[in-house]
This record gives C-alpha cells, structure tokens and sequence, in this order.
C-alpha cells in the first residue's frame, strides 16, 4: 500500500511539474478601436510564434471586409497585424486549415467578392516570415457575361512537390454546385481543375494528398426543399491528376454535416463528422463521428462519441498527429441559445482520451465558437476562432485563442475533471460525493444526499477516460460500484443530472489483495 501511494504522489507531482511548464491563456482579440467585427478560423506555429488568418472589417470606415494576419508570442501578445484589402471588393479566408506553410513562407486562401456585375472567385496569396504579401493569385469559375456561376476556394494542401491543392465548390444560380478540386504549381499558377458531385449542392471542406501521389476530398451534399432528410458527409478519393477513384458516404439517415479528413502517419485517411442518429420534431440530434479508411475506402474503424445533441452540435476541424493520435474540435449547445465548443482527443485505435469544453464568454445568449486545433512545439495545443457577447457580457464580436496543454486543459491541473469543468448553479460548490471504502480493492460506495432523478455517476482515470457509467435509480442516495478491474489508480466519481455536474469526489484503487 505505501508503495502505491508513493507512486500516485510522485505522478502528481509530475503532472504539476508538468503543467508549470506549459503557457496557457484564453483571450480575445479586438484588432483596433473601430473594428468590431474578427473571426480566426485558421492557425499555424512557426519558429516558436502563432500566425492566424481570419475575417474582420476595413480600417478606414469598416464597410468592407477585409481579411488580417496577425502573430501571436507564445504567451499570447500580438507581435504584428497585417491586412489583404481594398475599398473596391470584400476579401473572406476560407474555412479551418486554409493558413498553410509552405517552406520559410505562408500561404493563405481565401475568396474575394466583386460588384457591378457581382461574381465571386477564389484566391491564393503568398505572405513571408513578416506577413507581407508576395503574390495574390485569382481562380475564376465561367468568366462570360453575365457570369452564371461562382467559384469558391475552402481549403488547401500543401503538396509533396510544393505545390498546392485546393478544393471548394463551384456554383451555378440553377442551385446546382459542384466540389471544386484545383492544382497549382508552387507560384500559384493553375494545373488543373476537375468537378465532382451529384444533383444538388455538392461542396467541398477538406483536402489532402494521400500516400499514393492521389488526394482524398471532404465534402458535403445536400438537396435543397427535399422532403427527405438529406444532407450527407462524403469523400472522394482521386488519382494524381484528379480523376475520381471512389466516393464514400459516411452520414446516416438524418441530416449530418460535412466531413472533415486529415492524414494518419500509418498513410490511412481519417474523416471526421457529426453523425445524426435521432429527430426531435424535424430536428436532428448528432453525436461526434471519426472514421479511419486506408486509399481504397475499406474502413478500418468507425466510432461514435458523446451523447447527441441538438444539430448545432458541429465539429470544424480534425487534425492527425505525430504519434497517430487524433485531435479535434468543434462547438455545441450548452443551454441554448448559448454556444461553448469542445476539443477532444482520440488514440490511433479510436479510442477516446480526454473531451473538453471551453468558455471565454459565459452569458446565457452569448456564442464561443472554436474552428481550427494545432499541436504546438511544447506538445499541447492552440485553438482558434470567436466570441460574439450578448448581455450580460460585453465588447464586439472578437477573434478568441486558446493555448491549451497536453490534456487539453486551459489551466494547470484540469486532467482531474473531464468534460463539465463546473458545478451546475442549483448545487452547493463545498458538496461531495462520499465515497468509502478509501482506498479500495474490490468495491467502493458511493453517497450523496443530493441524488435527484435522472442522475448520473460517471468515472474517470486521471487521463480523463471514461472507466463506468451509473445511472442512479430515483429515490436512491448511495450505490455500489466494482471495481475488481481496475487498474490501480487514481480515480474521478463525477455525479451529473440532466443540468450538468453536480459534485465530484476521489479514490483509490489499490493492488494490494
């Protein structure tokens, strides 16, 4: 017995020593005193410092959008803003993952808007180590008058051979659009363009080259006044000059949302969605859906995580690392109308290892939104996107990043609660589970005099993975859980009802027999 305690005590204060180690912050970027409109849906590191892209208004009198760049410090002080504008069209990036670096320099994409006749084309612009812009190139859909269709550029790769792909869609005014898939060269200068899709809106998110030489798109389609439920996350795998090999619909019955891919180290595919498995009225409830494909479509997992919520419930981004792990992120009603978002982390097998929410606003009405998830040279993570404050919060709609650790936690020490990192108002703070006997061996009780119906006690290792769930009968105050097969540990006893966390408590599970 003495040895384990030793053991807990030391990992501890490892992990403390750990987490002093880390530079955490939570802020939100006004850029200047007239601005009062930023988003940042795309982020990279380099050389120690964050760069982020991302939408805001001119800084002359704000009535066109323009789209800035800034860089971060490591601590979060903004180093340096620059702008791509002109008082003539509106500049917009394109969705999470379009800020790239490309060598020693960046490389943006995005969408520039014209007017008089309007039409809209997609961009690529080519920034140094100081956020100057090098080059801009525009990619255009038909070019004769009147233009009957737009093109639209919403994410890009950097290739093997430095060049570039890019995807999106291409939209007629008949609601007909097809997913965009464009190869330049390293300048920027246009190789080849394919379509793809099917009757409807067929929109492209995602793109990435594959191990094979080819590349595999994350899209969406979608029906527009169909009275069946569709709207389908779909992948289309191609060769290297872009002819299709196979495309794949990983949505359900109801309506999803668009997937999101990444490249797994093992070369496998990894796309990442919301899968809607139920209706409430014509609403539909979608829980978080990662699936792990190799070149030729076989799956070789499917998962499904968390309990489904309400069709707000969006994941933005999905990012493979180093190790084979899996990071994501996204945004969720809490208690409607207000939005909190999330990151998640997945083992290489699919298997969950921690899932947070973050807040920086917290007023009943106001929205947190997170877009895009970086791994960070101190092995944790950045995240990126905005706030919008309704009363009793205040300020404009500003661009929101987080510097999160390894386990996910915005602050030193979070690993010890997973999810609901707060107790729900209607319980007292001071109150805890009584959990004896502790330290245990085979089993542990558990008492509360606040169980109410619909509560629920979920256990936690120290890593955040969930170990058991106890649904709580109503009009009962304690219960008993086995623990024969645990590993020795320590671990979290979390109590929720259908408002969220109401108390929590510790113990220990010993080796000794």
């Amino acid at each position: 017995m003495r040895k384990i305690i030793i053991c807990i005590i030391v990992f501890i204060n490892l992990a403390g020593s750990i987490c002093s180690q880390q530079v955490y912050f939570n802020k939100r970027y006004q850029l200047n005193d007239h601005q009062i409109f930023s988003s940042a849906p795309s982020a990279i590191e380099s050389d120690g410092k964050y760069y982020l892209t991302g939408a805001t208004e001119d800084t002359v009198n704000q009535s066109w959008r323009w789209v800035f760049f800034m860089q971060l410090s490591d601590s979060g002080f903004v180093d340096r803003i620059n702008y791509l504008g002109d008082y003539s069209h509106d500049y917009y990036p394109a969705w999470p993952g379009s800020f790239q670096k490309q060598g020693s320099r960046f490389v943006f994409a995005g969408n520039k808007i014209y007017y008089g006749p309007y039409n809209e084309v997609g961009v690529l612009a080519k920034l140094n180590s100081n956020l100057d812009t090098i080059w801009l190139r525009e990619y255009y859909g038909d070019l004769n008058l009147p233009f009957d269709s737009i093109q639209q550029i919403n994410n890009i790769s950097i290739c093997s051979d430095g060049g570039i792909i890019c995807t999106g869609r291409q939209y007629t005014y008949q609601q007909s659009s097809k997913m965009l898939l464009l190869r330049t060269d390293s300048t920027g200068s246009q190789l080849w363009k394919r379509c793809y899709g099917i009757t409807g809106l067929n929109n492209a998110y995602s793109v990435i080259q594959t191990t094979d030489g080819g590349f595999a798109i994350g899209g969406f389609w979608y029906i527009p006044g169909s009275s069946v439920h569709t709207g389908d996350p779909i992948i289309i795998k191609t060769d290297s000059m872009g002819n299709q090999e196979w495309q794949k619909n990983i949505g359900g019955p109801y309506q999803d949302n668009s997937a999101n891919l990444c490249l797994s180290p093992d070369g496998s595919i990894i796309a990442g969605t919301m899968y809607a498995d139920s209706l409430a009225g014509d609403v539909p409830y979608s829980r978080i859906h990662i699936v792990k494909m190799d070149n030729t479509g076989n799956i070789i997992w499917d998962k499904k995580y968390d309990r489904s919520n309400i069709v707000y419930n969006y994941m933005s981004r999905i990012n493979c690392l180093d190790d084979g792990s899996i990071i994501a992120c996204g945004s969720k009603p809490i208690e409607p109308p207000r939005t909190s978002s999330w990151a998640m982390k997945v083992s290489s097998e699919g298997d969950s290892l921690w899932y947070r929410h973050y807040d920086n606003l917290h007023g009943y009405q106001s929205f947190n939104y997170l877009y895009d998830i970086i791994p960070t040279s101190d092995n944790g993570f950045l995240t990126c996107g905005y706030v919008f404050p309704m009363q009793p919060d205040t300020g404009t709609q500003d661009a929101w990043v987080l510097k999160l650790d390894s386990m996910g936690c915005d602050t030193p020490g979070c690993f010890t609660v997973t999810v609901f990192e707060q107790p729900t108002d209607h319980a007292p703070r001071t109150t805890h589970l009584q959990i004896f006997p502790n330290p245990a061996v085979h089993y542990v009780n558990i008492r509360s005099s606040i169980f109410g119906p619909r509560s629920s006690i979920f256990i936690y290792d120290l890593f955040g993975r969930k170990q058991d769930e106890i649904i709580i009968p109503k009009g009962q105050n304690e219960t008993k859980l086995d623990i024969s097969a645990y590993p020795p540990g320590v671990y979290i006893a979390v109590l929720k009802n259908e408002k969220g966390l109401v108390s929590r408590g510790k113990f220990v599970k010993s080796g000794d027999r």
